[in-house]
């Protein structure tokens, strides 16, 4: 009888590679998940993530508040089993979709395929995860903390100015009078300052690092340069790792939709100098080996 396969858990902060490894690992033969939305993160582990971080007054932007609950016994885990229940219950069906959902019996321990999701969350609720499948595989990629709180202050303020138009158009025909404003005017407030999207990649990384110590020879680190510089390597050994069926040829056909030049495309911003030697003193930034100099700006997601 085949035996389960454990998932493969992908953790790390956001715009730090997390959607490239995905890509990576699905068209490698892991599935992670029917109900994707854009940055490939399934929308049942995504819900309950976010689900999981409101028991604290969390969010994907405001990490640490995490700690609340995973340090209240009582709470992880009623916790625990709520999304125990989920999981192993008819919601599941939203992930595997309806063809896996039969073929499985709508259950994850059934699952003979490699499988697994990402998000950027997983960084936080990842002991929760641990408990649920104490033999996952945890992959970890961690980016240049400047490129990180760059690409999110950049994101963010087009995001402003986008529904800052959109508001003055329906303020001016009074609207909001009749009708109530859905979505908020940002995505998040404290990516509107560099240094605060620097200090939450901070946080994230501190966590995802931690993390991977105790899972030890479950986990598996990229550095996002290292990737872009030598990819037919890394991917080899994420391939070994994931004990996935590629042969070399695959793996060189997949190294090519990797991009090295991004790894090298940079531009300073004039609100990044005003932060600039805050960042570049960050005892992480130096123990991850970034210097001074290397504010990159490469691939977002």
């Amino acid at each position: 009888m085949k035996v389960m396969k454990a998932p493969i858990i992908i953790i790390g902060m956001h715009r730090s590679g997390t959607t490239m490894i995905a890509s990576m690992l699905q068209q490698m033969g892991v599935f992670i998940g029917n109900d994707l939305e854009e940055n490939l993160e399934s929308m049942f582990f995504l819900t309950l993530n976010e689900w999981i971080l409101r028991q604290s007054g969390g969010a994907w932007d405001n990490p640490n508040a995490g700690r609340w609950f995973l340090n209240r016994s009582e709470i992880f885990q009623l916790v625990y089993e709520y999304i125990k229940d989920r999981v192993y219950g008819f919601p599941i069906i939203s992930y595997l979709g309806w063809k896996r959902f039969i073929k499985y019996k709508g259950n994850l321990n059934n699952m003979r395929e490699p499988w697994g999701w990402k998000d950027p969350r997983n960084t936080i609720t990842l002991p929760l995860w641990l408990k649920l499948y104490p033999d996952a595989k945890v992959i970890h990629i961690y980016r240049n903390g400047v490129a990180v709180a760059v690409s999110l202050y950049k994101r963010e303020c087009e995001h402003l100015k986008i529904a800052k138009a959109k508001h003055i158009k329906r303020k001016t025909f009074g609207l909001y009078k009749f009708i109530p404003k859905k979505g908020g005017f940002v995505w998040s407030s404290r990516c509107l300052s560099l240094e605060d999207a620097f200090t939450l990649w901070e946080e994230y990384t501190e966590m995802a690092l931690k993390m991977m110590e105790t899972v030890k020879e479950q986990g598996f680190t990229i550095k996002y340069e290292d990737f872009l510089n030598k990819p037919v390597s890394i991917l080899s050994e994420l391939r070994d790792f994931c004990e996935l069926n590629c042969s070399n040829e695959f793996i060189d056909k997949l190294a090519f939709q990797v991009k090295p030049e991004r790894a090298n495309a940079y531009k300073k911003l004039p609100e990044l100098m005003i932060c600039f030697e805050r960042i570049s003193n960050s005892p992480l930034m130096q123990k991850l080996g970034y210097s001074q100099q290397e504010n990159i700006l490469g691939h977002d997601k």
